[in-house]
């Protein structure tokens, strides 16, 4: 029996001063190198769900297990683990804190040995021009890319990005897309934060979303995005392909981008259903 490379069980979650509970006996697993997009209003607990993962959190009850291990707190830190699991914050700013990128790139490090791990990963996160320049006379959008390098540069087992298409142009979104084959080809688990469906409907295979403290639902994008009432109830929009044909009427497969909808027209011209 394969163990998932993180699970957790019965985790509840409530803020001091708050009535409620955030998220209450939620019960996941994830594989290692899985990619997943956890979605969801704002308040639904995403975050906090993170956090819980990655151990900044300690869980009211449940717990958090890394390869079948659980993870344990101390002063609400969580104590090392061979199974790395890194959290990047939605704001950069909350994460910076080094007077160059390059400082801030290598300081999970604090001597940089691997020159030629160093070099991949700046170069992946597009910043070989910027090493020299503090970071906050960067753009928001790059101070993203140096936070997902200091990141990268420990080589986590499994990689949460909170938000991280907000505040991107197209190039910053290729970029995204090509460090999330990066990890793939390196079997990182990726769990991501998002309200970007578009992002999540092309990149992603497993969609969990939440919604009142729990799980609504925990499947495949086809199935999520295809599910308008239950997209509607997660407070979300579906992406704009599944929602164009829906209005069409069109008999056609579960397509997500227009990449797939395009090829799909071109393969199916001949056949008057395919047509919208």
């Amino acid at each position: 029996m394969n163990i998932p490379a993180i699970q957790v069980k019965d985790l509840s979650f409530r803020y001091p001063q708050e009535p409620k509970n955030v998220l209450s006996q939620l019960d996941l697993a994830f594989s290692r190198g899985e990619r997943v997009a956890i979605v969801g209003k704002n308040g639904a607990g995403k975050t906090t769900l993170a956090k819980m993962i990655s151990g900044l959190l300690k869980p009211m009850t449940g717990q958090v297990l890394l390869e079948g291990t659980p993870l344990r707190y101390k002063r609400h830190e969580a104590l090392p683990h061979p199974f790395k699991v890194c959290y990047i914050f939605q704001n950069p700013d909350d994460q910076i804190f080094q007077s160059t990128v390059e400082r801030e790139i290598c300081y999970p490090e604090k001597k940089l040995t691997d020159k030629k791990h160093f070099s991949e990963i700046v170069h992946l996160c597009g910043l070989e021009a910027q090493l020299e320049t503090h970071p906050y006379n960067l753009p928001w959008s790059q101070r993203k890319f140096v936070t997902i390098a200091s990141i990268l540069m420990q080589r986590p087992d499994c990689i949460i990005l909170d938000e991280p298409t907000a505040g991107q142009d197209h190039q910053g979104l290729l970029r995204l897309e090509t460090i999330l084959e990066y990890l793939k080809q390196n079997g990182t688990t990726v769990l991501m934060i998002s309200h970007d469906v578009e992002f999540v409907a092309k990149n992603f295979a497993r969609v969990i979303a939440l919604a009142d403290s729990t799980v609504l639902a925990n499947c495949s994008v086809q199935e999520f995005f295809y599910d308008f009432p239950l997209v509607d109830r997660a407070h979300l929009l579906p992406p704009f392909v599944p929602q164009l044909i829906k209005d069409s009427g069109a008999k056609m497969p579960r397509l997500l981008t227009l990449g797939e909808l395009t090829a799909y027209l071109e393969a199916n011209t001949a056949n008057p259903q395919a047509t919208i």
